[in-house]
């Protein structure tokens, strides 16, 4: 009787873990797991970006002093509306912000003071007290080092941020990091599905919408824009059909999203194969509808010199009040990476007559 009595317990048991595993299982699209604190364990020596910005000193003379690109295009909502949206961009060949790994760097606004995530070995937090971005380095200074010590670039970097409901929210590599300060310590959940990556996200009215990297992603991009939402920005995410594909034979990715008079900019790598990246002005008059691919709004410089540039990636934009225009970092493959300064002018009116067009100077 004893034995039996073991082997019912036994049993239930067994079952009693099944249960909860199946349960898991099935209910993985609201399950979020949560990492805990970042482990001090996890720092390591970071090696400071090289003071080193003066991109030109390197460039011949004859190098292009100044890169314009602009264009236009339009944009018909669902209740047949059309926006015209025009763009003018300016990058200098001396526009070097910082020397090293750049990628995935974050330009944030916060009571009135403006900040820059910058990954070089370890992600560094910048302040800038001016009232206008700086356009170089002189402009910055080192607020803390090593904010995210899980995250450990140019292997891994933070692919977006961004303040709602009173906290910071960081996603990268399936994952959400959140905390009540910039200076603070933050939490660590593995909470995002399956095949996503490259995340851009912005919250407006209680929902965290989420652009990422969908389709065929060989070769660092995805053929398909793909579209998430969540009521919380941690779990709960609801995959939904994507905003954009891509008919050319160019690819997307690392998404940055800003409103702007009533319209919703999507900043984006575009590229047929890396590292030949421009950074695309893509358009949508409402959240989860597709997008519009506007033009280009910064290239690569493709000078006869020394140190030509063979793509230009991961943009992130700051709208500067002063000068009344978006400034936009990016990083430039070349010799040395750099994350390199333009601005963006874009303007955005009802139209009824329009076409997309491009030109470049």
């Amino acid at each position: 009787m004893q034995t039996e009595r073991g082997a019912l317990i036994d049993f239930v048991k067994y079952g009693v873990i099944v249960g909860i595993v199946l349960g898991l299982v099935g209910g993985a699209t609201t399950l979020f797991l949560f990492g805990g604190s970042q482990d001090p364990a996890d720092r390591r020596a970071c090696v400071q970006p090289p003071d080193e910005f003066a991109w030109n000193s390197t460039q011949p003379e004859s190098a292009t002093p100044k890169q314009t690109l602009s264009g236009s295009g339009e944009v018909v909502t669902e209740q047949n509306s059309t926006y015209q949206i025009e763009y003018r961009a300016e990058r200098t060949r001396n526009s070097s912000v910082f020397a090293g790994v750049s990628h995935d760097n974050q330009l944030e606004w916060h009571d009135g003071k403006l900040y820059l995530l910058g990954q070089y070995h370890c992600t560094h937090l910048y302040k800038s007290d001016s009232d206008t971005v700086p356009m170089t380095a002189d402009g910055w200074e080192i607020n803390r080092t090593d904010v995210f010590y899980r995250v450990k670039p140019p292997g891994d970097s933070v692919d977006n941020m961004l303040r709602a409901n009173g906290s910071w929210y960081a996603y990268y590599s399936r994952s959400v990091l959140t905390g009540d300060s910039l200076n603070g310590n933050w939490s660590w959940y593995k909470s995002l599905p399956e095949g996503i990556d490259d995340t851009g996200v912005y919250h407006e009215n209680g929902t965290f919408h989420m652009f990422y990297e969908a389709g065929n992603t060989s070769g660092l991009s995805g053929s398909k824009i793909g579209y998430a939402t969540s009521p919380n920005g941690i779990s709960d995410w609801t995959i939904r059909e994507p905003v954009y594909r891509s008919e050319d034979g160019f690819k997307t990715g690392d998404y940055e999203i800003v409103k702007h008079d009533g319209m919703y900019l999507v900043f984006a790598d575009r590229s047929k194969e890396h590292p030949k990246y421009d950074v695309a002005l893509f358009a949508t008059a409402e959240l989860g509808t597709n997008l519009t691919y506007i033009g280009n709004v910064a290239a690569p410089f493709r000078n006869s010199s020394v140190q030509p540039e063979k793509g230009i990636q991961d943009p992130t934009v700051a709208y500067d009040e002063t000068r009344e225009k978006f400034v936009l970092y990016a990083h430039a493959h070349e010799e040395r990476r750099r994350l390199h300064a333009a601005t963006v002018d874009i303007s955005i009116s009802r139209s009824s007559v329009g076409t997309i067009n491009q030109t470049a100077s």
